[in-house]
């Protein structure tokens, strides 16, 4: 045996062991976070559907499927079907395993593939980073059965498909995975649309078949809106609606929360009195295109009310995707989304400047999907758990600037200094908008109207 194939053997085995390693460390730290106790709002019914499938009960009414896509009881199915043989008491010990191990798959498999498709670099310590990072911002969502992590993990492996080897089945795989991550959670569909555009026009013969992938990827939502209303719609019936009612508060709202507090209304709204009273006289919109068109007509106030939005989405805490009662201070967990965001744009800005062929494309698409998930976020009426793309594209630009070895350092340029003051500039403008984005949070309960959050300024002003 040559020694070149001693090397490599020796090599693969380490990377095999650190591997297992980093994938151990993100298992554990959810595991650290303990079993939820009961399942609560969202999770009733994301827990419902699969249990629901596996029983007599009715799944349209328990997964509340004229609202939700039409897979979604399909994700916690094996943890669902395991709790019936081992017993409902192990229903949340079950979901937390289930958790755990997807945010181990894509803390150590897929965060560290897709940095290494932006620009090469050293995979163990990429690895180990994305590790530490994604198992602390991942952990809050261990213990619900939530599908912000599943989606996002489909979302991942359609970019990850469509910059590996052009073959016809990958393209086909990726407009599949894309279409699961937005049944799964609708909130994905700009951010993937752009990114998808992006890389289009890298690999333009790939999409007649990501597009058919898409199309696959649909037909279960489609056919089971002609099976239940008689409508071929690719979207849940009741989907205009809740735009509808999300886009007329999307105006003066900047955050809404679940408050897991037994004592206190789970409800918590944060809004802006100041641009509510700024637009008090015009029509409620009544879709993303008629916030969009609000948001143009009170330039450039509307300027500061979409930072307050996109920075309090990243003002996490321990508990996120849940939150506490309004707080003024700033989390340490706060801080770590803030600087993983700002840092990992400040390396794909690098990446797009410094990357060549399909690298720069693949850098230019992540930050084309984190400009979709801002836009969301401003469009819509957002909780925190809309950041976690953001968290997790950050966590991916800043693996982009690991290099091959630590003792390559090249000499600094001028465009260096220049992102990374960006990335500076970009966390210290985070931080003050979502200090500002939360200034103002409602009473406990329902959001009314925008005369409701009118009258907080005044309130204030009087106390």
């Amino acid at each position: 045996m040559s020694v070149s194939t001693v090397r490599n053997a020796e090599g693969r085995r380490a990377r095999l062991i650190n591997l297992a390693a980093a994938a151990a460390l993100v298992f554990a730290v959810q595991l650290l976070r303990g079993p939820a106790s009961s399942f609560l709002y969202d999770g009733v019914q994301y827990w419902g559907g699969p249990l629901a499938l596996l029983g007599d009960e009715g799944v349209s009414e328990v997964a509340v499927l004229n609202i939700r896509g039409v897979l979604t009881p399909l994700v916690y199915l094996v943890p669902a079907a395991a709790s019936l043989v081992i017993g409902s008491g192990s229903a949340g010990l079950l979901v937390l395993v289930w958790n755990a191990l997807l945010a181990a798959g894509v803390c150590v498999l897929l965060l560290p593939r897709l940095a290494s498709r932006v620009a090469p670099g050293h995979e163990i310590t990429r690895t180990w980073i994305s590790a530490v990072l994604g198992a602390v911002l991942l952990s809050g969502f261990a213990p619900y059965p939530l599908l912000d992590v599943w989606s996002l993990a489909f979302a991942i492996t359609a970019l990850l498909l469509l910059t590996a080897r052009p073959e016809w089945w990958t393209a086909l795989l990726a407009g599949l995975a894309a279409a699961v991550a937005v049944d799964l959670r609708p909130s994905y569909l700009l951010p993937l649309a752009l990114a998808l555009i992006v890389l289009f026009i890298a690999r333009p013969r790939s999409i007649l078949w990501t597009g058919a992938g898409a199309v696959i990827g649909v037909l279960p939502q489609v056919l089971y809106n002609a099976i239940t209303t008689g409508s071929w719609s690719p979207a849940p019936h009741a989907t205009a609606f809740l735009v509808k009612v999300q886009s007329a508060q999307a105006t003066y709202a900047i955050r809404y929360d679940t408050v897991l507090e037994a004592a206190r209304h789970p409800q918590q709204w944060y809004c802006s009195p100041s641009y509510a009273a700024l637009g008090a006289a015009d029509d409620p919109p009544t879709s993303p295109f008629a916030v969009a068109g609000s948001l143009m007509s009170h330039l450039p106030d509307s300027i500061r009310f979409a930072l307050e939005k996109i920075g309090a989405t990243l003002r996490w805490s321990l508990t996120t995707p849940f939150e506490p009662s309004p707080t003024p201070q700033i989390s340490a967990m706060a801080l770590l989304v803030v600087l993983v965001v700002a840092a990992g744009a400040a390396g794909l800005i690098w990446a797009v400047i410094n990357s060549v062929g399909l690298g720069r494309f693949a850098a230019a698409a992540l930050l084309s999907m984190g400009v979709g998930v801002m836009g969301t976020v401003v469009l819509s009426t957002p909780e925190t758990r809309f950041a976690l793309p953001l968290a997790m594209i950050g966590i991916v630009g800043v693996l982009t600037v690991i290099p091959h070895s630590v003792r390559r350092v090249r000499r600094v340029r001028g465009s260096d200094v220049t992102v990374a003051a960006a990335g500076v500039a970009l966390a210290a403008l985070l931080l003050w908008a979502g200090l500002s984005g939360v200034a103002h949070p409602m009473p406990p309960g329902p959001m009314a109207t925008p005369a409701d959050c009118i009258e907080l300024a005044g309130s204030a002003g009087s106390s």
